[in-house]
């Protein structure tokens, strides 16, 4: 059906959709390619959601047809609806219809005048000076972590003009959020050896999301922020 659309269309930017009535493999989305290198222009923009993959095959084949390629967004699964084997679906938590005493009548007296100020604090943030490590060490305990690793160590390449790149992970339930984000989340030493690595592979890269909305980092100069926070750093040396 694409084949219809793209021949001689200036198609810059891709959504493909993840259909839960197919189970999808690398090469299901050959055909998909190939109908997008009959657009006018070359593909700037991908995004993916999908679920159980991708594979080292499939990132292989993205750089491959799409080289000028400059933002690509994997949307990567859910974690599944968790039953446990015994005692089934978690039951939802009844809420706590309790309120607390609140005692607010002096809550407010005697607040030192520095804290009524509304002076800004003028100290200018401190940058976090970060060296490209000579190798780094990858767990393959998900799918984000496997997917690094084979960017990280050469085994998968990005297009060399990417700008942007986003790991998309959907917000888990409820009950199953707090081992998700302990498996998924990378401390900030990771996000920041992670950074330094790809930016030293990928000089373009401005923007890189890893899992979580908590785990975006745009560039702006030469220092990277994480999005949200005053939390700043800078790659400073490459290794030889």
């Amino acid at each position: 059906m694409l084949g219809l659309f793209s021949p001689n269309r200036p198609l810059a930017a891709v959504t493909i959709l993840y259909s839960p009535l197919k189970d999808w493999a690398a090469g299901d989305f050959m055909p998909i390619f190939n109908d997008l290198l009959k657009a006018s222009i070359p593909l700037l923009s991908l995004s993916i959601s999908s679920q159980g993959w991708p594979t080292l095959d499939l990132l292989a084949a993205i750089t491959s047809f799409f080289p000028h390629l400059q933002e690509l967004s994997v949307h990567l699964e859910s974690p599944p609806d968790f039953v446990h084997p015994i005692f089934g679906r978690p039951r939802p938590e009844s809420p706590d219809m309790q309120c607390p005493v609140l005692r607010d009548d002096a809550a407010f007296d005697n607040i030192p005048e520095d804290a009524l100020s509304d002076a800004e604090d003028d100290k200018p943030p401190s940058v976090a000076l970060v060296r490209v490590p000579r190798q780094m060490e990858m767990s393959s305990s998900t799918t984000l972590h496997q997917m690094l690793h084979w960017i990280l160590t050469g085994a998968a390449s990005l297009p060399d003009e990417i700008e942007v790149l986003r790991f998309i992970s959907d917000e888990p339930p409820l009950y199953w959020r707090d081992f998700s984000l302990e498996e998924q989340d990378f401390s900030l030493e990771e996000q920041h050896e992670v950074i330094a690595t790809l930016s030293h592979l990928y000089p373009h890269l401005r923007e890189l999301e890893m899992g979580y909305p908590e785990s975006l980092w745009i560039r702006e100069g030469a220092v990277w922020r994480k999005s949200g926070m005053d939390l700043y750093m800078q790659v400073v040396q490459a290794v030889s």
